[in-house]
């Protein structure tokens, strides 16, 4: 018992002589997503300090794309031109940022970027603090002449305690699944659980799967599955057969 307490002690003393931590400085970007054309390559977006601090903000523009998995993939490119590309903010105050594109526009399909706004760390605040670095990502779309939506829940399984859906985007233009909700029905009809997650975008050609986690108990309890899967602002309703021995959990 000694032996924790002098532990304890030297603990405590070792957080006092360290300098003062500050959460990070706060600020926003606006709009949250940019949109451009073959008639409209520029644009503006403001970044907007929060805090009571300064703030010094770096911007970065990337290619985006998903693979196979429909994981985002990143990569830098000039396509997309940014200036500033850094700005330093005080208090309260805004600055605008001018957008443009100047690669060529393709015809048939979207093409995707996102602009990344990232804090940069300061050192020598007052009070001797040291803050973290907030990073923000905000999507350009380029679209093409013309729009097509065309979109499928390609499949819906229940595997390892986990719903998947796959969502294949067969359009020439991203759809965003809003969110997904599932509620749990058991044999007499009775509601046994509810979870609802946020979704993600998918790109143009990409077949992206989406995993909700399932409460294993009342998993195994429920008879049938009804979820609804909002995607560009449209419901869509549907129900699976529940097999017990898929909501034993693992980690996918």
């Amino acid at each position: 018992m000694r032996f924790y307490s002098m532990m304890l002690g030297c603990f405590l003393v070792c957080l006092l002589l360290l300098p003062m931590f500050a959460v990070a400085g706060s600020f926003k970007v606006l709009p949250l997503k940019l949109s451009l054309d073959s008639n409209t390559k520029t644009t503006l977006f403001k970044v907007i300090n929060t805090d009571e601090q300064a703030v010094i903000v770096q911007l970065q523009a990337v290619d985006w794309q998903q693979d196979a998995q429909g994981e985002d993939v990143f990569v830098n490119t000039r396509d997309i031109v940014l200036f500033p590309k850094i700005v330093k903010l005080q208090a309260d105050e805004e600055r605008v940022v001018r957008i443009g594109f100047q690669a060529k526009t393709n015809s048939n399909e979207e093409k995707n970027y996102r602009i990344f706004a990232q804090e940069l760390p300061q050192r020598n605040l007052p009070g001797g603090t040291l803050n973290f670095a907030l990073r923000f990502s905000v999507p350009v779309f380029i679209k093409p002449e013309k729009t097509r939506e065309n979109y499928t829940i390609a499949s819906s399984s229940i595997e390892n305690g986990w719903l998947k859906l796959v969502i294949s985007n067969t359009g020439n233009q991203h759809i965003m699944l809003s969110s997904l909700t599932v509620n749990g029905v058991d044999e007499s009809n009775q509601h046994t659980f509810n979870v609802r997650e946020n979704g993600w975008y998918v790109l143009p050609d990409v077949v992206k799967p989406f995993y909700i986690s399932l409460p294993q108990v009342e998993c195994k309890s429920s008879s049938r599955l009804d979820y609804t899967v909002e995607i560009a602002s449209k419901l869509h309703r549907k129900s699976i057969v529940v097999d017990p021995a898929n909501c034993n959990k693992q980690q996918i």
